[in-house]
């Protein structure tokens, strides 16, 4: 397993948890509507690679189980198999990859204001996700 680029990529992710969680406070309280519309762009893009980011973490690490996860849902899925982790949470993360295909293949997406609900509570499943990552990689170190 190249940890290097795992934990590359693991920066990226946290870096975006950041600007997600920003503009998502900036997007509350803003008033004018460009500016929520600007806001609401960038928040999706950031959505759209952070979900992206983690399914490349996955085929890694399905890779090096000789598996692959034939969709993106089941890249999250798939590594219950292989890694002790709460299913649940690996449920929840495959979900976001329907939001991820919306927002690439330029899908109409629902209300706005359910939307970046939605997108405030990827905030806690990534962290987690991190968490769960770099304790992977941590026992690969032993």
């Amino acid at each position: 397993m190249d940890k290097n680029i795992i934990l590359n990529k693991i920066a990226y992710l946290k870096e975006n948890l950041l600007k997600i969680e920003k503009r998502i406070e900036k997007y509350e309280k803003e008033s004018n509507f460009e500016e929520k519309e600007t806001l609401e762009l960038a928040i999706t893009k950031l959505i759209e690679e952070l979900v992206e980011t983690a399914i490349k973490i996955n085929n890694i690490l399905l890779e090096e189980n000789n598996s692959y996860g034939g969709t993106y849902s089941s890249t999250f899925t798939k590594l219950g198999q292989f890694y002790s982790i709460d299913n649940n949470l690996l449920l929840k993360l495959a979900k976001t990859t329907s939001i991820r295909n919306k927002i690439a293949h330029e899908y109409e997406i629902e209300n706005k204001i359910n939307l970046i609900e939605k997108y405030k509570n990827f905030i806690p499943l990534y962290e987690k996700y991190i968490q769960f990552i770099l304790s992977i990689i941590k026992k690969s170190n032993n």
